[in-house]
């Protein structure tokens, strides 16, 4: 499977709620392990993370309340949370 995803078949596209640390290093982390077959769609902004959006490389494509319209206009396979644990 990692040949086939590496290619760009069977390829799952996720969206990440959150726009932090946890976030940026989440993207780094499928970024660098191609052979996963995730492909980052964007992120969700939630209002309670105690930080501001950061420089991030995809869109935020939406806010908590709007996340299953989200999900539903982007082709989404995978949610990944990376939220702060407080």
């Amino acid at each position: 499977m990692r040949l086939v995803r590496m290619q760009g078949n069977n390829l799952r596209h996720v969206l990440i709620v959150g726009t932090g640390d946890l976030a940026a290093r989440v993207t780094a982390t499928i970024e660098s392990e191609s052979w996963l077959g995730l492909r980052i769609r964007g992120y969700i902004c939630t209002s309670d993370e105690g930080e501001a959006p950061r420089n991030l490389k995809y869109p935020i494509l939406g806010t908590m309340d709007e996340l299953q319209q989200v999900v539903g206009d982007n082709e989404v396979d995978q949610v990944v949370v990376a939220l702060p644990i407080d």
